[in-house]
């Protein structure tokens, strides 16, 4: 049985279906199939997916709004709905965003190390926000989209909890 969700990740909208094939997955994102062959390496959120054949290391933690994903040195948050939630919200006209700002959240707790863009700065996908050390390891946090800096909640040396507010852009 496929079960399928709505995804959101940087503004951009996915409709993914997993069907479960006797210990793999299928997994059909925007009508495209993929075979994903998934293992927990801790019983929790640390994860070794083989995705097309192709091996990848991630950490998955439930956020407030859905999933927080740090893989390859990059967070990125997902929205994630069940399909027919979701169709249910956008037929009722509920959870309409009213605005364009943008929060960047720690991924998991640590020290802010470095602080790479300042306020009012305009920051492109990909670029720098700031490095984070964590589990005896920096990690920078990279933008996920377009912006510009509208405030930066934290200082150099300071620690942060999983979900803190880092940085907002608008």
């Amino acid at each position: 049985m496929v079960k399928t969700y709505h995804l959101e990740l940087d503004g951009k909208s996915y409709e993914v279906g997993v069907e479960n094939l006797n210990g793999t997955m299928a997994v059909t994102i925007n009508g495209k199939t993929h075979t994903v062959d998934l293992v927990s390496l801790n019983g929790g959120g640390a994860l070794s997916i083989l995705l097309d054949g192709r091996s990848y290391d991630l950490e998955v933690k439930e956020s407030e709004k859905g999933l927080s994903v740090f893989a390859s040195g990059q967070h990125y948050g997902l929205l994630v709905e069940e399909e027919k939630l979701f169709r249910a919200r956008q037929l009722s006209g509920a959870g309409k965003s009213t605005s364009k700002e943008k929060v960047v959240r720690a991924p998991m707790p640590g020290l802010v190390v470095k602080i790479e863009v300042a306020v009012g700065q305009d920051v492109h996908p990909g670029q720098g926000l700031l490095v984070m050390e964590a589990m005896k390891m920096e990690n920078e946090i990279k933008a996920v989209g377009a912006g510009r800096v509208k405030e930066i909640k934290v200082a150099q040396r300071q620690p942060v909890e999983q979900n803190q507010i880092l940085i907002t852009l608008e």
